[in-house]
């Protein structure tokens, strides 16, 4: 883990790969090695993912970390047919993976549970027509906490493709999730309580409770004007 935040983390896996010490530490990045890519990508998913790595504009070895294994599955998700190569579904495979890398170097929970978020859903995607809940539910999926890394992650990801660090899709991203930070996240954020739904159902604590604070607050995510107490107050009363 210290080697990838040094400033010579890319000449440093590349040494561990001639060695063949590779194998014995991350032989999953060794099935990398010679896996050709297609699209704008011009250089096999190794190299790829060491060039990646080193362009991550931060020094968490977690995130580095994640930076390097994102595209770990594409060996195994690998197919080609007449001509045209695909790596569908490879995320997921690489979600997998970096379980299993978290818990062979001993990462503490919090920081495999990192390492899994930032590579399983490093795919995301963005374009302008975009909800605001759907950005919500993007920020709910990956965690907030791990939003800036997962950004990080993805400018590394584009300057080891060949790409600028940055583009105008990604800035705008982030625009957008600074400011549905000011909406609802989690059902806490309602401007009611449990406490609210057994006053006005004239109920006892129990699953019910829960079900209509998740129903109300699935709808505030698709609609954050409507977390107001008067309308929620007269919600509960209509669902029961």
């Amino acid at each position: 883990m210290k080697l990838i935040i040094t400033d010579f983390a890319v000449d440093g896996m590349k040494l561990l790969l001639s060695t063949g010490l590779l194998h014995f530490i991350l032989p999953e990045m060794e099935r990398t090695v010679g896996v050709i890519q297609a699209g704008h990508h011009t250089k096999d998913v190794w190299h790829h993912s060491v060039d990646a790595m080193g362009a991550c504009p931060t020094k968490d070895p977690v995130v580095r970390l994640a930076t390097l294994i994102h595209d770990s599955g594409k060996p195994i998700a690998f197919r080609q047919d007449q001509g045209k190569i695909t790596f569908y579904g490879h995320e997921v495979i690489s979600g997998k993976i970096a379980k299993q890398i978290g818990n062979r170097l001993h990462l503490s929970n919090l920081d495999q549970e990192r390492l899994y978020i930032l590579t399983r859903y490093h795919m995301f995607a963005y374009d302008s027509n975009m909800t605001d809940a759907a950005i919500r539910r993007f920020v709910r999926k990956v965690g907030l906490e791990n939003i800036k890394d997962m950004m990080r992650l993805r400018m590394g990801d584009r300057v080891g493709g060949g790409s600028p660090e940055t583009s105008w899709r990604l800035k705008e991203l982030n625009d957008r999730i600074e400011a549905v930070l000011y909406t609802p996240m989690q059902i806490k954020d309602l401007k009611v309580s449990g406490k609210d739904v057994m006053e006005e159902l004239s109920i006892n604590s129990g699953p019910k409770v829960g079900k209509i604070l998740q129903q109300l607050f699935n709808e505030v995510m698709e609609d954050s004007s409507k977390n107001e107490r008067e309308y929620l107050l007269n919600r509960i009363k209509k669902i029961k």
